[in-house]
């Protein structure tokens, strides 16, 4: 699938959804988890950041439906 060809492409880590998620949500996850990862900084873990992004959307979107379909791709 896309994941695969991303990583053949050299692609280290590769973050995506496994269902359809609400506009707004994924936005905003995303959002998130680019701004976890860069306060992290170069000790951050991908993983680690996706996680700390989904807590935070809690408050926004309180259905697990919107911030628990997301799924990480390799190196965590």
């Amino acid at each position: 699938g896309l994941p695969m060809a991303w990583s053949l492409a050299g692609a280290p880590t590769v973050v995506g959804s496994i269902w359809d998620v609400n506009y707004d949500a994924g936005t905003e996850m995303m959002r998130s988890f680019f701004i976890e990862l860069r306060e992290a900084g170069n000790m951050g873990s991908p993983a680690r950041a996706l996680q700390q992004a989904a807590r935070r959307l809690r408050c926004q979107f309180s259905s697990p439906y919107h911030r628990g379909g997301w799924i990480l791709y390799g190196a965590a």
